[in-house]
């Protein structure tokens, strides 16, 4: 199960809680259109998400049969995974800034004229960018604790996608 669409309802929650905080402070941080286009963007990458999960998790698996070590299940491996991933994660967002060509996969993230929490739900629909970054992570962990340590890292990355928290 994806954590990030078991999420979901507290992300609007929170959006809808954001909304209500900038509109009592007075502060002009979000636009229905806008908005609109955050969500609509987080709703087609849910379902191009999926189907590239279904096209890739038999890759993964094959490369996780191939391991060069098995930390198990445990919480250290868990917390090894989440290093990993947030290592992995680090490269694959500073290229998708540096190479054009990931740029274009990327742009639509930075495209909202606003910066609040709706921003965060625009997700690439050009997941298999990622593959290069991600992949070698299966010869060490499972592909439960890769996908899981994602979910993680990018429930966090909606947190930092406001403007009001300084």
């Amino acid at each position: 199960m994806d954590l990030t669409v078991v999420a979901s309802p507290a992300f609007i929650g929170l959006l809808v809680l954001e909304f209500a905080v900038a509109h009592a402070q007075r502060r002009d941080i979000q636009t229905t259109r806008d908005t609109a286009t955050s969500l609509s963007l987080g709703v087609g990458s849910v379902f191009v998400n999926a189907a590239y999960v279904a096209a890739t998790v038999g890759l993964y698996l094959w490369v996780h049969e191939h391991r060069l070590v098995d930390l198990g299940d445990g919480l250290w491996a868990f917390a090894a995974a989440m290093l990993a991933v947030d290592f992995a994660y680090y490269w694959f967002h500073r290229l998708h800034h540096e190479v054009r060509l990931l740029w274009a996969s990327h742009v639509p993230h930075h495209s909202s004229q606003r910066y609040n929490l709706s921003t965060a739900l625009r997700q690439t629909w050009t997941p298999f960018t990622g593959l290069p970054f991600y992949l070698p992570l299966a010869l060490v962990f499972s592909p439960a604790q890769i996908a899981t340590a994602y979910a993680v890292n990018l429930i966090y990355q909606f947190w930092i996608h406001t403007e009001l928290i300084d």
